[in-house]
């Protein structure tokens, strides 16, 4: 009888074990989608009222600063058509701390936009937002929405991998330029590699 009931605890907790295994996966899934949600609302109401600082949840310590959609061209031999294979777009948040790009890309040039003066560098993680850069090729667009509405539209023309130990990002002020960056190898485990993915676009218009 002992037995038995070691064995039916021991079944009940295989059981709990594996049912939390089995949703832990969920919860963050559904954690993720809603947050996309909140961040769009949030978005949509900074649009609205672009004076005013939209956070996305209470507790934020951000808030969205413009939409950004990548636009990948179909190429065809060496140029490319006015098709576009894919689209996708992100709210970008205003910084590009740990909690901000948990969820969203992130302004690390809080001080100068996209469609400013300057160089504009966007950050997001390899294994989420930006794993799409690995697809991108030169001629490809970078569109970007920004608080007042303004729309700037960027051509990539630059694709690189840098060391950081050896290079650090250039802020320029001049010409309008926009950089996406992202840990490289795209799928590596290490958590802090020494090597970005740079994908560099001009304003076309």
């Amino acid at each position: 009888m002992l037995i038995r009931k070691v064995l039916n605890f021991s079944a009940i907790g295989l059981l709990l074990v594996a049912s939390i295994s089995l949703a832990t996966p969920a919860y963050y899934r559904v954690k993720a989608e809603l947050a996309q949600i909140l961040l769009i609302h949030a978005w949509q109401a900074t649009l609205a009222n672009p004076g005013v600082k939209h956070k996305p949840w209470d507790w934020a310590d951000t808030w969205p600063v413009a939409k950004m959609t990548i636009l990948k061209k179909e190429q065809l031999s060496d140029k490319a058509s006015l098709d576009y294979l894919w689209e996708k777009s992100f709210i970008v948040l205003a910084d590009s701390s740990g909690e901000s790009l948990a969820f969203a890309p992130g302004m690390m040039t809080p001080q100068i936009l996209p469609g400013d003066s300057g160089h504009s560098f966007i950050a997001a993680h390899r294994d989420t937002q930006f794993s799409i850069l690995q697809h991108l090729n030169t001629l490809d667009h970078i569109i970007v929405e920004r608080q007042d509405g303004q729309q700037f539209n960027f051509e990539v023309d630059e694709i690189q991998i840098v060391d950081i130990n050896k290079v650090s990002p250039v802020y320029s002020l001049d010409g309008n330029r926009l950089t996406l960056v992202t840990c490289y190898p795209f799928d590596s485990s290490d958590q802090n590699p020494q090597f970005r993915f740079l994908v560099t676009a001009n304003l076309v218009n």
